[in-house]
């Protein structure tokens, strides 16, 4: 099973099925303690186990103009200027 989980400061979403099933969580920044784990992989199936994970970094959805016009166009037709 491949599970595609992505968090922010205040959001959790998590895919599996080849994003055919979806579930949304809320994280309350406000009531986190600094410095400790805030997630955990867990299940609570006997025999279930992780076998491998890969953790990547998001870089920030905020973005200026310029890098907007910047991104390359799905039709491979070159940016405007």
């Amino acid at each position: 099973m491949e599970l595609r989980v992505f968090v922010d400061r205040t959001l959790a979403e998590a895919y599996w099925m080849d994003g055919r099933v979806a579930m949304t969580s809320a994280i309350y920044p406000a009531s986190t303690v600094p410095g400790s784990p805030q997630t955990y992989l867990f299940s609570d199936t006997d025999g279930v186990q992780v076998t491998s994970a890969v953790v990547y970094s998001m870089g920030s959805i905020w973005v200026d103009k310029e890098e907007v016009l910047q991104t390359p166009r799905v039709d491979a037709t070159s940016p405007r200027a």
